[in-house]
């Protein structure tokens, strides 16, 4: 099992701007998931260098259209809206899939699972779910493997960063 983790060098270089729509907060966010249009677009400040990342945590859960490919591949199904982030100053724009964090998903998937800690969210994948982005180039993100225990306390062994 690996967790998910958003490379900071990109992340710290992506800002999001003119959210007020969708409120930045989890519980909140979870309360307005279904008042969203089908397809929302966000507005992003990056910087000039900066590749998109295929997966995001902060401050929404979005997959790229790779990973959501992946998802259904392994036929893990979110109730999501389409979004597209659209970087202010070249215009380039990339479609993502915004996901609702609903408690079920993460019972009935072992392949991809979210989970709400601490007012962030955390996500986690199965070795072959792991292999499959990778294979397919993903960007952006750190995989740190982790152990499951009984008590379903998860500690970190290796960090591989991409």
């Amino acid at each position: 099992m690996f967790q998910i983790q958003e490379d900071t060098r990109i992340m710290n270089q992506i800002y999001f701007t003119a959210t007020g729509f969708l409120p930045r907060r989890l519980e909140l966010y979870k309360e307005n998931f279904y008042k969203l249009p089908d397809t929302v677009a966000f507005s992003v400040q990056m910087g000039e260098f900066t590749p998109f990342p295929d997966i995001i945590l902060s401050p929404y859960p979005l997959v790229s259209e790779m990973v959501m490919k992946v998802m259904q591949m392994y036929r893990v199904e979110f109730f999501y809206r389409r979004a597209i982030l659209v970087e202010r100053k070249s215009l380039e724009s990339k479609p993502y899939y915004l996901l609702d964090l609903e408690q079920e998903a993460e019972r009935l998937y072992r392949d991809f699972v979210l989970k709400e800690l601490d007012d962030s969210v955390q996500c986690f994948l199965s070795l072959d779910f792991a292999e499959s982005i990778l294979r397919r180039g993903a960007k952006g993100i750190i995989l740190k493997e982790i152990k499951e225990m009984k008590t379903d306390e998860r500690t970190a062994d290796k960090t591989g960063t991409i």
